[in-house]
């Protein structure tokens, strides 16, 4: 399956931003994050396969009591796939993807920079966690993390320890914290632009 998408397209040699959605999300929420991105690069969007309610979308049925970690991968795989049928389509060079994942969409965007670490140049984790599943040694791409220290979701802990794991896998990371709860507040918005132009 070719999950839904839409797509800025400004010119198919110019870098590719990647949004990936969180639970409840849908393939425009993203589009806050647009402001951080350079107005020459493409822009796509997915959505999620599960539909929870009208207009709410998930990647992992969360009331699952499989295995985590496997059902992540299962839809890090739909991802993948899906970009890729996408990538080929839209006739985009894909030289330079950047992924930007807000909370359960975090976690399978880096999920999947960790299954294939040559598909994304940077990712971006945003009020989010990733998933530990590197087995050996491997080149990943620059991370970008941010989390609030009030997030009510997802606690600030586990961003400390995503960014641990990353660094002890010997990644370029930038991480950032703010006093917000579960969103990106102004500095974040600022630190994740610069991020994005020195990529």
């Amino acid at each position: 399956m070719t999950l839904l998408y839409k797509i800025r397209k400004t010119n198919i040699n110019a870098p590719t931003a990647l949004f990936v959605h969180g639970k409840d999300g849908n393939i425009h929420v993203m589009d806050i994050f647009k402001r951080c991105i350079p107005e020459t690069w493409n822009i796509l969007n997915v959505q999620a396969p599960l539909e929870l309610e009208t207009g709410k979308f998930s990647w992992r049925d969360t009331n699952s009591t499989g295995d985590w970690i496997a059902e992540q991968k299962e839809s890090a795989d739909i991802l993948y796939q899906s970009f890729l049928a996408i990538v080929k389509k839209e006739n985009l060079s894909n030289k330079k993807t950047v992924a930007f994942g807000f909370s359960q969409g975090g976690m399978i965007a880096s999920l999947l920079a960790q299954l294939n670490p040559s598909l994304f140049s940077g990712v971006a984790v945003l009020s989010s966690l990733i998933p530990e599943v590197l087995v050996k040694e491997t080149k990943l791409p620059s991370f970008f993390i941010f989390h609030g220290t009030n997030d009510e979701r997802i606690p600030f802990s586990k961003a400390i320890r995503s960014k641990d794991y990353l660094l002890r896998n010997k990644a370029n990371v930038v991480f950032v914290k703010e006093d917000v709860g579960h969103k990106i507040g102004v500095q974040g918005m600022r630190e994740l632009k610069n991020w994005v132009k020195n990529l």
